[in-house]
């Protein structure tokens, strides 16, 4: 872990994801950490993709680990930004490519809703 540590400190964007399973919840969500996926952009311009199974981790390790991230990228980073918070490892900076995506479409023809057939289900193309 105090590689992946070196490693988060040393990157220059980090985006980040959190898989979680039954567990623990928190506000009606499974808030039991599985998996960390994390991919970083290094000074060097490599990027290095790590996946973390942390469930045999000790949590203390983990926020320890965790903690040093500063800012991240991530779809839907409300959820793991609750998650990480929970876990002791809050990220202070979030960059929610969820929310971007939205924000670039908003109106545009092809996107939303409007879009699926009346069942709601989306057809194979």
């Amino acid at each position: 872990m105090s590689q992946l540590g070196d490693a988060i400190e040393r990157s220059t964007r980090l985006a980040l994801d959190t898989e979680t399973h039954d567990g623990r919840l928190l506000d009606g969500i499974s808030a039991s950490l599985w998996v960390v996926s994390l991919c970083s952009e290094m000074p060097d311009d490599t990027e290095q993709a790590m996946v973390v199974d942390v469930r045999d981790i000790p949590q203390p390790v983990c926020a320890a680990t965790f903690g040093r991230i500063t800012q991240a990228d991530a779809w839907n980073a409300n959820f793991d930004d609750r998650v990480m918070a929970l876990h002791g490892a809050p990220v202070r900076v979030w960059r929610d490519a969820m929310l971007s995506d939205a924000l670039l479409h908003a109106g545009l023809p092809g996107f939303g809703p409007s879009t699926l057939p009346d069942d709601g289900q989306a057809t194979p193309g």
